[in-house]
């Protein structure tokens, strides 16, 4: 029999996340749902249980097994504008604090203007293709500043590291979430990435991207631009075959080059991967193996 359990995770009255946790283990086909900033009395206006039951595993009415499988590509929705002003808040404002971005565009002839409003929207989709900062710290700030100056909404194409959810570990209950939550408890990025439209980087998600009509933020040189090593900043590691621009041109949409600097200046890399590796007395065969 397939089972739900709903708890919230803030509950000062009982161990609530404990006991979640435990039947979560106990029972067979159990999945366990914690309510974020949820206490004791876990069902009150913040949870509708009517759509948990339907988004959970019980699939009450049919609705997941009579519906084709969801589709990121098509099906993804933004999340409602609450969820948007929490996640740029506690997330992307912090980092803005710390960083004082300044976003600048161009128009067709050069002309240079303070924000992103020469940024182009029209009917044809979109291509933003960029540098990668250093661990990739401009990647929400960029996100949200074209949502607030352009109302547009990227989608990035992440590495599958990321879009998978690989950096989860094992997980010993099975869980579900609630659509579009999200709490001060949420510790892998990568549920926001998906949260905000992120998809596998492939050439059939970029090609299915453009050919729906949306925006698609592409960083050709990935993980290594954004943990590049010392005496790299600022490197572009993009391949020399550049097909994104060839589908782009099939689907005649404008592409839009953006580049970014500073996040480099704000570390010093002290030892890059190859040096940390050639550390003597083992330490680098340890760390190899780590």
């Amino acid at each position: 029999v397939p089972t739900l359990v709903i708890a919230g995770n803030d509950d000062n009255m009982l161990p609530t996340k404990e006991e979640a946790n435990r039947l979560g283990k106990l029972l067979p086909d159990c999945v366990k749902m914690e309510v974020a900033g949820a206490g004791h009395f876990v069902l009150d206006a913040r949870v509708n249980l009517t759509e948990v039951l339907i988004d959970s595993h019980i699939d009450p009415l049919d609705i997941q097994k009579n519906s084709p499988p969801y589709d990121p590509v098509r099906d993804w929705k933004l999340p409602p504008d609450d969820v948007v002003r929490a996640v740029v808040e506690k997330r992307v404002n912090p980092t803005k604090k710390r960083a004082s971005p300044v976003f600048f565009s161009t128009d067709a002839t050069g002309q240079r203007r303070l924000g992103l409003s020469l940024v182009p929207t029209n009917d044809r989709p979109l291509l933003i293709v960029g540098n990668h900062q250093l661990f990739g710290q401009d990647l929400g700030m960029i996100i949200s500043q074209l949502l607030e100056d352009r109302n547009i909404v990227a989608r990035g194409l992440a590495h599958p590291t990321v879009a998978e959810g690989l950096l989860r570990g094992e997980q010993e209950v099975r869980t579900q979430r609630r659509r579009y939550e999200f709490g001060e408890d949420v510790r892998f990025e990568g549920d926001l990435f998906q949260m905000f439209g992120a998809v596998k980087v492939s050439p059939r998600n970029f090609f299915r991207l453009l050919q729906t009509n949306q925006t698609a933020l592409l960083f050709p040189g990935g993980v290594k631009e954004a943990l590049h090593g010392k005496g790299d900043d600022y490197k572009l590691f993009w391949p020399e075959k550049t097909d994104f621009v060839r589908i782009a041109a099939k689907f005649n949409a404008t592409i839009v080059p953006l580049s970014a600097i500073g996040a480099a200046d704000s570390a010093d890399i002290v030892a890059d991967a190859n040096e940390l590796l050639n550390l003597p007395f083992g330490i680098g065969e340890n760390l190899s193996n780590f």
